[in-house]
C-alpha cells in the first residue's frame, strides 16, 4: 500500500468546532507523513456559510486534498440546491468528493 485516505466519520454531522479540529488533525498527519496519507476535509453541511468557510480553509489553507460528506445528513439528499455552494467550491478548488452511504433513520428505526 503506498497511500492512505484518511476521513472522520464523526464530521459526517458534526459543528463547526469539531469540524475543524479533525481538519487540523488530519492536516498534521498529512503534513508530518506526505507520502503515505491523504486527508479529506469536513464541513458543517448544514450549516451552509460555516460550511464554505471551513472547507475552502481545510482545502486552500491546511492542504487538504478533497471533501467528505455522507449520502444523507438530517434529510439532506446529496442533490439538494443546499449544497451546490460546496460542490462549487470543490470544482473551483479542483479536489474530489468522497461521498459515503448513509443509513436512514426513520421512527427509531432502520
Amino acid at each position: 500500500m503506498d497511500v492512505s485516505v484518511l476521513s472522520c466519520l464523526l464530521g459526517w454531522s458534526a459543528p463547526l468546532d469539531e469540524c475543524r479540529f479533525i481538519n487540523d488533525d488530519l492536516a498534521a498527519i498529512e503534513k508530518k507523513y506526505p507520502r503515505h496519507f491523504i486527508g479529506l476535509a469536513q464541513a458543517p453541511v448544514l450549516e451552509e456559510k460555516s460550511a464554505i468557510a471551513e472547507l475552502r480553509r481545510a482545502l486552500a489553507d491546511l492542504g487538504l486534498r478533497g471533501m467528505t460528506l455522507t449520502s444523507q445528513v438530517g434529510g439532506l439528499s446529496l442533490d439538494s440546491p443546499k449544497l451546490y455552494d460546496l460542490y462549487e467550491l470543490n470544482c473551483e478548488l479542483d479536489v474530489p468528493v468522497f461521498v459515503h452511504p448513509a443509513l436512514v433513520f426513520r421512527h427509531g428505526r432502520l
